[in-house]
Formats: structure tokens, sequence, C-alpha cells
């Protein structure tokens, strides 16, 4: 059976925690280019593995360079954007709030912003940054950062304003710079009424996924370019349903929605990242798996009446397979094994097999195998009635020796393998320390009951036996040195 990761709260937390930041950041780069770049480096991490686990020696090295280079290629990549969400989102905000989307603007307020600016054939250019940044392709400029409104476009480029000649540039809802210079289209074919405000439009969609809108002054028309192509816009309602069309300024309907639908939706995305993150976490907890052998005690049970083990193992190795840190710091004392033997029908050698045993492990650890061919040797019983023997440990008191002990009964009955009725002469006690009986002052006798040292499993005391008997054990007063009882 496969081992299955199985979680603790902080296993949990780990994934909660992980989620939520992964959430953060996913939200923050949504209309970006990391989404794309981030899917290659998955990509590459998949070959990568791939590679390694098909034995492709080179291959597996070049991507796995290639890997190790992508942290740096992040930062370089994206030193833009980190550059920017540092300098104007605070840590708070990063963690808490709602993250500005690029786009996220108010789309009536464009519209109308536009239409005004035609009907007083006002020159306008208005570039909406999407995932590919502008720093490199719209040149110079002021920086604002100011909200997206009408009156402030209107006052940007009325004829007599400084920035009236340049662009703005729209970045996460917000007219980041104004003023800036955008790059010509050096296309032919361009139709010849394509002033410098047209061909800049054109130009820098065509380098970029930039959504560009252009006002015509001469002619009061306004006009939409992406991707190199230049759409004429009748009405105010046809810009807002081009621009809400467009995936790179999608937030038009963001603004407008509910607080509802936008809570739903948060919650959708945050259950997916939990559930990546947590397929994540599994993959990971299956690398950590640890393989030990330990050497653990072991016990027998339901032994047919009519069978005796013979000379048992005191100790089966098990190979364990869990969490490193719970297989590391694992004490063999912890694993206890139960072998069941009521299979038994005869006598001989029995193979264990994995279903007669019973292991007790620590949560989060599992084992794989015993030794192979592990077995036991049965025998079937007799019954012996052999005398008792205490054991006597220690010394008399001075001046004392020790009188014949008594034993209550003096026989017992046990039960052993057959072939082994030879080998027994009589059926010890425990060890007995003199030294600690109270005798009697009168007597001086002392009577304990004392179980029997019957063995772990290879001898037993028959139905009706018992297993404890009764012994007194007694003094007398030493003979004298010249006492002729006292000679050998």
């Amino acid at each position: 059976m496969a081992l299955l990761p199985d979680p603790g709260w902080r296993d949990v937390a780990d994934v909660l925690i992980l989620s939520y930041l992964a959430h953060r950041l996913i939200l923050l780069a949504r209309g970006t280019r990391a989404p794309q770049v981030l899917l290659a480096l998955a990509a590459l991490w998949a070959l990568w593995h791939v590679a390694r686990h098909a034995g492709l020696e080179l291959t597996a090295w070049f991507l796995g360079a290639l890997n190790a280079l992508a942290p740096v290629a992040l930062i370089v990549v994206f030193r833009d954007e980190i550059r920017d969400v540092l300098v104007r989102s605070s840590p708070l905000r990063l963690l808490a709030g709602r993250p500005t989307r690029a786009g996220a603007i108010d789309l009536p307020a464009v519209a109308e912003a536009a239409f005004r600016l035609a009907a007083s054939r006002t020159g306008a250019l208005l570039a909406f940054e999407g995932r590919d940044r502008l720093d490199k392709l719209a040149r110079e400029g002021t920086r604002v950062d100011a909200r997206f409104s009408v009156p402030l476009v209107e006052s940007l480029f009325a004829k007599g304003s400084p920035v009236h000649d340049g662009a703005a540039l729209v970045r996460g809802g917000r007219i980041d710079r104004v003023g800036t210079f955008l790059p010509l289209s050096t296309r032919d074919g361009l139709p010849a009424a394509f002033g410098t405000r047209h061909r800049a439009a054109v130009g820098l969609s065509e380098r970029c996924d930039a959504v560009v809108l252009v006002v015509s002054e001469e002619r009061g028309e306004v006009a939409l370019a992406r991707d190199g192509r230049v759409e004429p816009i009748a009405s105010p309602e046809e810009l807002e349903r081009a621009l809400d069309a467009s995936p790179r300024v999608e937030a038009g309907a963001e603004a407008h929605r509910g607080r509802a639908p936008r809570l739903v939706s948060s919650a959708a995305g945050f259950l997916l990242t939990t559930l990546a993150v947590a397929t994540l976490w599994a993959l990971y907890d299956r690398q950590q798996v640890a393989r030990r052998t330990v050497t653990a005690s072991v016990n027998f049970r339901g032994l047919p009446e009519s069978l005796e083990l013979i000379d048992p193992p005191e100790a089966i190795d098990l190979q364990l397979r869990g969490k490193r840190t719970l297989i590391d710091g694992l004490s063999p004392d912890r694993v206890t094994i139960s072998v069941d033997l009521s299979g038994a029908e005869r006598g001989g050698r029995y193979a264990i097999e994995r279903g007669d045993m019973a292991v007790e492990l620590p949560v989060g650890v599992e084992w794989s195998r015993a030794d192979p061919g592990l077995s036991v040797r049965l025998g079937e019983r007799v019954e012996l009635t052999l005398p008792v023997r205490p054991r006597l440990e220690g010394r008399p008191p001075p001046g004392f020796a020790f009188t014949p002990p008594r034993v209550e009964p003096a026989t017992v009955t046990v039960r052993v393998p057959r072939g082994m009725e030879g080998r027994l002469e009589a059926v010890e006690t425990r060890p007995i320390d003199v030294g600690e009986l109270a005798l009697d002052a009168a007597t001086r006798e002392a009577t304990v009951e004392v179980p029997l040292e019957l063995g772990r499993i290879a001898t037993r005391p028959a139905a009706g036996s018992a297993d404890t008997v009764r012994v007194t054990v007694g003094t007398r007063p030493a003979a004298a040195p010249d006492d002729p009882e006292a000679a050998p």
C-alpha cells in the first residue's frame, strides 16, 4: 500500500499560508507577462523531472542549469514590475488590500473624454498598457500618477497645454505619464490621412500589446489602434464595447461589478490556488519519505491448544517507511509486533504471512516488509509433571544456615512441545532474595508466593495446574566449628 500524506495542523497551516501568498501574487500579476513566464518555467521544471527519471543525463543537466538560473531571470525580466509594486504599494496593501489590476479603469469616463475631445477638435493620444511594459517604448514624459478623469484628460490635451502633443500612458487604471513620445510606424500602405498621432498609435501597437486611443485634431474622429490595425469608433457606446472586449483593458466591467460577484470570483481563485498548493505539498511530502529498518520485540497470540512454540524469536526486523522527521527520531520501543498463530494446524515450520502480523506504529509511519522467509517452529504439546525447584539468592543471617525449603505444591503439570521432554528435569521459581525476607521470630521461617519461571512460551502450565507456588524458607543456628555435625 502506498504511503499517503498524513497532514498535521502544521502542514495545513503551511498550505493555507502559502496559498494566500500565492493568491495575492496572482492578483498582482494579472494583466502582466508573469503568467506566461511562470507557465514556461513550470514546463521547464516538468521537462527536467522527466529527463532525470528517464535517465537522459545530459538533457537533465542542461535543464537543471536553466532551473538554477530561473530566479535570477525572473528578477531581470520583472524588475520594472517589482519596482512599481514596491514603490506604489504598501506592505499592508500587498497582503490584504485589493490589488489594482492593469486596465482597471472607468470605461464610460474614457468614452466621454474621447468624444468630448473629438467634438472640440482637440487631438489626443492615450496608450493603455497591457502585459508588455511601455517604459522602453514610451520615451520621456512627465510622471503624474493621477486617477483617470474627464476634466484631467481635457486639461492635459488642451491646445495650450505643454504636454498637448505627447501621449498619455495609462497604467493600472491611472494616468501614469504624460507628454511621452511613441515610436512611429514605418510600414508602407498606411492611409495618407494618417498624421503623426495615428502613425504613433500604429507604431506602438505593432511593437507591443498596448491598446492606443487616438483622437484626430483635423477631422474630430476617434479610433482605436491594436495589433497594428486602426479601427474607427463611431460612438461612445461602441468605444466602451471595444475596450471592454479587449483582454488587455478588461477591468472596465470589473470596476462596475458588484461586491458579491467580486467576492465569489476571489473565493474561487483562492480555492483553485489552495488546490494547486496542496498538490505541490503532496508531491513534496512524498519526496520527504525515508526508510529505516528497526528490530522490534514480538509477541505471539492465538496459538491452538494442541500446539506449542519451539524457540520462538524474541524480535523481528521490520522495514519502516514514513516522513523523514518521524523515521529519524523513532525509537524501536515504540514499535510493537503481534503475530497471530491461529491459522497453524500442525507442528513443523509455520510461515508467517503479512496478514498474520499486527504492527503498532506512530501516525505517519507504516511498515513495508519484515524479514523474508520469516517462520516459527511449532510442535505438538505433551503434558509433564515436574518437581518445583526454588531459586534462592542471598545469604542467611550471621550464625544461621538455611533449612531445606518447602514448596506447595511440590509438583506442577506443564505442557511442552513433543521432543522436549528429556530437556526438562524441573520447573524453577522466579529468584527469591532471602536477605529481604522477614523471618518469624519464633519459627525463624518466612513463606512467600512466587511465580514459576515457565519461559516465554516454550512451557506453560496445563489446564488446572498452578502457575505460582508457596515457598517456605527457614533457618537454624549454624553448627560450631568443633561440632562433630559440622564435619564434612
